[in-house]
C-alpha cells in the first residue's frame, strides 16, 4: 500500500484563509441552496457551538489512553472524582474496565460498580438547542466507538489502529468552555471553487501517517481538479463514509502553511454539487484535532 504523510502538498498561490477551529463532522448546508455568505455565517456559527458545548469538544481533552488488543482501562469512583488508569489485574476496587479486543470495545461492571453512577451512551446532541439525549448502558457492552458519561465525565471510545483510544474529558459542568471566537480572515467567494472528480479506475486504500506515527486507512476516491487565476491544481479526495460520494474529505497545504496557519495543513469538505463536480470552498477550510491538544494522533 502507498504511505501518505498527513497532508497531501498542494503547491498553490492562493492566500487562504487562517482558520482556528474544530474538526467535527459538523452539518453542511449545500453551498448551492442559500446565501454564500449565510452559509459561511451559520457554518462557523455551528462549529463554534460544538467547541463550546459539545460534551466531546477538543478544547476539553484532558486525558487519552491508546490500547492495543486485550489492554484495558479501568475506572475508579468515589465520593467526589472519578479516575481513569491503565488497567491493574491485581486491582479488586475498579467500577467500571474498558477491554480492548481487535477493532471494538468491550465495558464491563467492575468489583466496585455498585458504589459508582451508571454509565450512560450519548444517543444524540442538538448544537442549536444543545440538548442531549444520554441512555443508560446495560452491561457488558460490545462497541466500536461511542461516546459515554459517567457522574458527569464524558468519555469517547474510538478505532485508530492498531489502538483504541480511550479520551477523557472535562466534567459537564465546564461547559461552555472558554472559547469567545475564532480568528478568521473576511469570507472571500473568490475562494469558492468548482472541481471535477477524476476518478480513480477502482477507489483504493492508502494510509495516512498520523502525529502517533499511526497509519490511518483512507478510501481514495480520485482527484478533484481546478482551476484559479489560470492555473490548474489537483487534490486527492477521499471517503468520509465508504462508498458515499455525496462529501468528500481533501487533505492540503498552501503557502500560508506553517506561517499564517497550522504547520501540518489544513482538512476541507468538498460538496458535490452535479455528476463528477464539487465544490471546494475554502472559506470553510478547518484544522486537525491534533492543533488542539496533543492528546489526538
Amino acid at each position: 500500500m502507498k504511505k501518505y504523510m498527513p497532508v497531501t502538498t498542494f503547491y498553490s498561490r492562493m492566500l487562504l484563509f487562517v482558520t482556528c477551529t474544530m474538526v467535527f463532522s459538523g452539518i453542511f448546508l449545500p453551498a448551492h441552496a442559500q446565501d454564500p455568505l449565510k452559509e459561511y455565517k451559520s457554518f462557523w456559527f455551528l462549529r463554534l457551538r460544538r467547541f463550546q458545548y459539545s460534551p466531546t469538544s477538543p478544547a476539553g481533552v484532558v486525558n487519552a489512553f491508546y490500547i492495543e488488543n486485550k489492554q484495558s482501562v479501568a475506572i475508579f469512583c468515589s465520593k467526589n472524582s472519578i479516575e481513569f488508569r491503565p488497567f491493574d489485574k491485581n486491582e479488586k476496587n475498579f467500577a467500571y474496565r474498558i477491554e480492548r479486543t481487535r477493532t471494538k470495545f468491550i465495558l464491563k461492571a467492575g468489583p466496585n460498580r455498585p458504589s459508582c453512577p451508571v454509565l450512560k451512551r450519548l444517543q444524540s446532541w442538538e448544537p442549536y438547542t444543545l440538548k442531549a439525549v444520554w441512555q443508560s448502558v446495560t452491561l457488558p457492552l460490545i462497541t466500536e466507538s461511542g461516546a459515554f458519561m459517567i457522574r458527569d465525565i464524558p468519555f469517547s471510545l474510538s478505532d485508530h489502529p492498531p489502538f483504541g483510544r480511550v479520551m477523557i474529558f472535562k466534567s459537564l459542568i465546564h461547559r461552555p468552555l472558554p472559547i469567545k471566537t475564532f480568528n478568521l480572515f473576511p469570507f472571500n467567494k473568490e475562494f469558492r471553487l468548482q472541481a471535477k472528480l477524476i476518478r480513480n479506475p477502482q477507489p483504493r486504500e492508502v494510509f495516512i501517517e498520523t502525529m502517533r506515527d499511526l497509519q490511518e486507512p483512507m478510501g481514495e476516491v480520485g482527484a478533484l481538479e481546478f482551476s484559479y487565476q489560470g492555473k490548474t491544481y489537483r487534490l486527492h479526495a477521499y471517503w468520509e463514509n465508504e462508498g458515499d460520494d455525496s462529501q468528500l474529505f481533501v487533505l492540503f497545504k498552501d503557502k500560508t502553511t506553517g506561517k499564517e496557519t497550522y504547520e501540518v495543513g489544513r482538512y476541507l469538505q468538498a460538496e458535490k454539487i452535479g455528476e463528477n463536480l464539487y465544490l471546494l470552498d475554502f472559506n470553510k477550510s478547518y484544522l486537525p484535532l491534533c492543533a488542539y491538544s496533543h492528546y489526538y494522533n
